[in-house]
């Protein structure tokens, strides 16, 4: 919260919810026993956001069909209007994303009650958006990823509905991850940690120096590194807390980017003593804004809700992370039991979701030209070599560079276009005062 006193120059932050402080325990290790309190928590999350005619996300991912699920429940149970909506992006002529078909098919097989709507997906693609982007008061890091969102706020519009329910928010609590092999380096339990890293890097069909840079090396090394050329060489992906090449070095000297990247890295490895918490921790303060329900749904008449990022999930999941052990091959350990009675087992028994990078490389490469010219164009000099930019973007639409490593560069993009939208609306405002002026 922060707080400007008229009559002075002072400007006071004040933390007013601290996640640390909000965790609640398991009072447990079985998982049997965290399911169960975590399922009653997320059927109240589920109850408590659902008015009028729903409309939910059903992807065949764990996530969005267990949201469903919960709430064709709730519905039948009498809260809302029947029947339930769902809606499932299907894709065709993209070959992995078709794969997700049987599984969006499985969810719904015993469940005929539920109105099933399967939207033609494969000519949604990712940056297709920037052409003509929603008006937004703060730029969005997700922008590029909007035109995914598009087709359920329009649908939800068609059938009058009242609510949207995503599966939004579940990875931050439930995709458990081996960070604890940072926790066993630092207290030199170098034999144990090896042996967890080859335990995950077989399960995973990986190098285990892949599975142990990750992991275990980049959270410690962070802070030294951040901000500087080594941030990059400390992993394979591009790290939260390295400074983009791009990015002008006087700029970065005059603004303390190295500085600034210093306080990423430890925001997100070094919050708290558990090297995984501080990560869920940093996650869910990412999370801050949502543009989709502020700017698209909301002025509809429609509610965009996310029952995993309900607080008291949020504060549970926390809790539940220091009691439950990330196990290779177990994905979403908790979740999966809780919905043990709803989930078919072909989706409870999921190793892994389907991926976009189709929808990625193929929007890029189709919105590469626009792109470009954006960058170009853009009201902005001396933070960015836009030539060097432009090259990283030339690179990615090739498909030659992972996504994860096009973050940065994605964040930029999305800085740019509402730069670009600020520029935009400040000319029609000097063309409409210059024309009332005239008139009266």
């Amino acid at each position: 919260m922060v707080i400007a006193r008229a009559g002075s120059e002072g400007i006071e932050r004040c933390a007013y919810w601290d996640w640390l402080k909000h965790i609640k325990d398991p009072d447990t290790n079985d998982l049997v026993e965290v399911a169960e309190q975590y399922r009653k928590l997320l059927w109240t999350a589920v109850q408590e956001r659902i008015r009028g005619c729903t409309l939910a996300h059903l992807s065949g991912g764990m996530d969005s069909t267990s949201i469903a699920l919960l709430a064709q429940d709730v519905i039948c149970s009498g809260i809302g209007e029947a029947p339930l909506h769902t809606a499932s992006l299907v894709y065709d002529r993209l070959p992995l994303l078709a794969r997700e078909r049987p599984y969006i098919e499985s969810a719904l097989y015993y469940e005929t009650a539920i109105v099933a709507h399967q939207l033609p997906a494969d000519d949604f693609l990712q940056f297709d958006v920037f052409t003509d982007p929603p008006l937004h008061d703060e730029p969005y890091t997700a922008l590029s990823s909007l035109t995914m969102e598009q087709p359920f706020v329009t649908l939800a519009s068609e059938i009058g509905a009242l609510t949207i329910l995503t599966g939004h928010g579940a990875d931050e609590i439930h995709h458990l991850l081996p960070f604890y092999l940072a926790d066993l380096l630092r207290q030199h339990h170098f034999h144990k940690a090896w042996k967890e890293v080859t335990k995950w890097a077989k399960a995973r069909n990986c190098s285990p120096w892949s599975i142990f840079m990750t992991f275990g090396f980049s959270p410690i090394v962070s802070l030294w590194a951040a901000g500087t050329g080594w941030a990059c060489l400390t992993t394979k992906k591009d790290a939260d807390w390295s400074v983009p090449l791009w990015i002008m070095p006087d700029f970065a000297r005059r603004y303390s980017l190295r500085n600034r990247a210093i306080e990423n890295a430890r925001q997100i490895y070094q919050q708290c003593q558990q090297t995984s918490l501080s990560v869920t921790l940093n996650a869910i303060t990412n999370r801050a804004g949502d543009m989709f329900r502020w700017s698209v749904a909301a002025p509809l008449g429609i509610t965009n809700a996310h029952p995993f990022l309900d607080p008291r999930l949020l504060s549970f999941g926390l809790g539940m992370q220091t009691r439950i052990l990330p196990e290779p091959g177990n994905m979403k350990p908790v979740l999966a039991e809780a919905m043990r009675d709803k989930l078919p087992d072909a989706i409870r028994y999921r190793q892994r979701k389907g991926g976009f990078n189709e929808v990625y490389y193929l929007g890029l490469a189709r919105n590469l030209h626009n792109l470009e010219t954006m960058v170009r164009q853009a009201p902005i000099e001396g933070m960015i070599d836009k030539e060097l930019l432009i090259q990283y973007l030339q690179e990615g639409s090739l498909a030659g560079v992972p996504p994860r490593q096009l973050q940065h560069t994605n964040y930029m993009l999305s800085l740019l276009k509402w730069l670009c939208m600020q520029e935009e609306w400040l000319h029609i405002h000097e063309k409409v005062s210059v024309t009332y002026k005239i008139e009266f």
